[in-house]
């Protein structure tokens, strides 16, 4: 379907619409809290702070007189209006701030606080569970034994604090999937001020989650897991799999982890599968670069696949026939601080990738995707990140690490497959920079690559994105924020099945896949509202967004493509002391589709929390199609 210029430009115009509505709403002072520059004034009538923009507490006391004269409005208030009370956190709290202070300073004594999954939290750990059901899930739950703290600590006692150490510290506890939120308190010794001694606090999550995935009638998966047995910070996970028309019509799949093996902060994972859609079983051991003082990264990974119609679980190239193969891949970085203290890091790594393939298609041309190969690639890069702490960005009130700073990368490789002997080669770069003092934040990434085959280009790839995340602001006496997100890939003299498309997870929201193309650019827009109120502890999001995008082949040109549109509203609620998903439920609406699509939908699933993208070292990995 064509669109016309002018009602592209209509979306644009509404998306800046969007972006001024999220700038404005009141100014805010260090700690967060509302302000007006206006004179020290009440408005009686409307029981409203001129100054401090916020309404008093008899408009909520008479609200709350009216609303409970009748059983429907008393539900309503109950549900969706609170009083407001003072917020300890500020927004942005850097933590690196806080250790400064104590810069230099002997690490004395180091003690631990673990709370349990539904006690309190690390700002307030005295208070108790509020109900039966909180205090009877403490019980069941293994509280994080301690030495699995201590093993992830970067410090000693006797050492000298080193600021930017706790800092990163403090957030890779919090990275733990078993942990909800952690704490370091520094606490001077009035004997001896040139010691300091540490509390280190942490709160779990409920580890036990149970979950469903049913694709219609034909299919479904029953997992239940616990990521932190017996309190070691293990994860285990076991499913079944079922199909009423394919063989095995019952089948399983297992995954084991064990983090921070030995306090070397490298993980080991296994699984083992066998179902209607894979065969399999692999492991593998991985170790990052955590903080920006790590020096060395790396991993292990092997695999053989007995039976499956994908390279990778998520491989958008799939074959009509059974595959089965062997899989092996490692890689090593070591990072040099040549430039000196707070500069910028250089990064060398290198992967060996194997693969051997026992059943695939006979076609010429579908051989080519599934091919044996044994490839070699390095990389060279120039790497500098940093993390400052804020809540209620993506979560629903812990304490997120967003990062900053930039990475440089360039790939070189060597892919020596059976049909194909050929080079690789690849420019990246990215970068996350904090807008002004209101922390409005900005993600931007740029890449190009492509193999080279007897000097003739092919597979080549050109990928962009651009991200936008708002301060919080105050609208309708909520907590919001602003997102906007720009994406952009092409692909270059791709192989004839490799395609690009517009669905939920790369385009717009409730998409299927009935549009595709090598080209595609996607704009949106979406508005956050923090509800004040909370069930239980599930805390609760609305949310409006607006996907455009764009979609078709390369060499038709930007004009000639196939522009689509899609509007919605939804909820997200969220207990984040439990390990289950974000629930979504989200209402759609299509006004530009591809033909024979429904104009509504509705959608009701769990949400994968998103991440940040980090300016770390990494392996040296190609951009993926898809």
């Amino acid at each position: 379907m064509k669109v016309r210029s002018h009602i592209l430009l209509l979306n644009i115009v509404l998306l800046w619409c969007a972006f001024m509505w999220g700038q404005i709403g009141y100014a805010q002072n260090g700690n967060g809290e509302k302000i007006r520059p206006l004179s020290s004034k009440i408005d009686v009538k409307n029981n409203h702070d001129l100054v401090t923009g916020k309404t008093t507490k008899a408009f909520y006391d008479s609200l709350k007189h009216r609303a409970y004269k009748k059983k429907f409005t008393k539900l309503l208030h109950k549900l969706f209006i609170k009083t407001p009370e003072v917020d300890k956190r500020p927004q942005n709290f850097n933590r690196l701030d806080y250790f400064q202070q104590f810069e230099g300073k002997v690490i004395g004594a180091i003690s631990f606080i673990s709370l349990d999954a539904f006690e309190g939290n690390v700002f307030n750990p005295n208070r108790p569970p509020k109900t039966w059901l909180e205090r009877k899930g403490n019980d069941v739950h293994a509280k994080t034994k301690t030495k699995v703290i201590q093993k992830a600590l970067l410090f000693k006692c006797g050492e000298h604090l080193i600021p930017i150490t706790l800092h990163e510290n403090e957030r890779l506890i919090r990275d733990f999937p078993f942990i909800k939120d952690a704490r370091f308190i520094v606490t001077p010794r009035s004997s001896n001020e040139r010691i300091v001694d540490v509390t280190v606090i942490t709160q779990d999550v409920f580890a036990y989650s149970v979950s469903v995935d049913l694709n219609g009638i034909p299919s479904g998966k029953y997992r239940i897991s616990n990521n932190n047995v017996g309190g070691l910070g293990h994860e285990a996970s076991v499913a079944m799999v079922t199909h009423n028309s394919k063989t095995p019509r019952y089948g399983f799949e297992s995954f084991y982890s064990v983090r921070n093996v030995n306090g070397s902060f490298v993980d080991l994972r296994v699984g083992v599968l066998q179902n209607y859609k894979y065969k399999g079983y692999g492991f593998a051991l991985d170790k990052n670069f955590l903080t920006p003082q790590t020096k060395m990264a790396g991993s292990v990974l092997t695999y053989r696949m007995d039976r499956t119609f994908q390279r990778t679980f998520d491989d958008p190239v799939k074959s009509k026939d059974p595959l089965a193969f062997d899989y092996t891949e490692a890689w090593l970085g070591r990072k040099f601080d040549i430039f000196g203290k707070d500069k910028p890091s250089l990064i060398l790594a290198a992967k060996m990738e194997y693969q051997k393939f026992w059943e695939r298609p006979q076609e010429i041309e579908q051989k080519k995707l599934f091919s044996n190969t044994l490839s070699f690639s390095g990389s060279i890069a120039l790497s500098k990140w940093y993390h400052k702490q804020a809540n209620l960005v993506y979560g629903f009130g812990s304490t997120e690490d967003i990062p900053g700073g930039y990475l440089a990368e360039l790939i070189v490789g060597y892919d020596n497959n059976e049909f194909l002997k050929r080079w690789y080669t690849q420019g990246s770069v990215s970068f996350g920079q904090f807008l002004s003092e209101r922390n409005n934040y900005l993600y931007g990434s740029f890449s190009f690559g492509g193999f080279f085959n007897k000097r003739h280009f092919q597979q080549g790839i050109i990928q962009s994105e651009w991200q936008y995340i708002s301060r919080r602001f105050f609208l309708w006496r909520y907590k919001a924020r602003q997102f906007f997100k720009l994406s952009y890939m092409a692909g270059l003299k791709r192989f004839q099945p490799e395609q690009l498309f517009l669905n939920t997870r790369d385009g717009i929201r409730g998409f299927t896949d009935k549009t595709s193309g090598t080209e595609r650019c996607v704009l949106s827009s979406e508005t956050v509202f923090f509800h004040n109120r909370d069930i239980y502890n599930f805390k609760f999001a609305s949310f409006y967004y607006m996907d455009i995008g764009s979609i078709g082949e390369t060499s038709v040109g930007w004009k000639n493509q196939n522009i689509f549109m899609g509007i919605g509203t939804g909820i997200r609620v969220r207990n984040e002391s439990l390990v289950f998903n974000t629930i979504q439920i989200r209402l759609d609406y299509y006004p530009i589709r591809p033909e024979g699509m429904s104009a509504f939908g509705i959608s009701i699933r769990g949400r994968v929390k998103p991440l940040f993208k980090t300016f770390s070292g990494r392996k040296p990995q190609p951009v993926q199609f898809k």
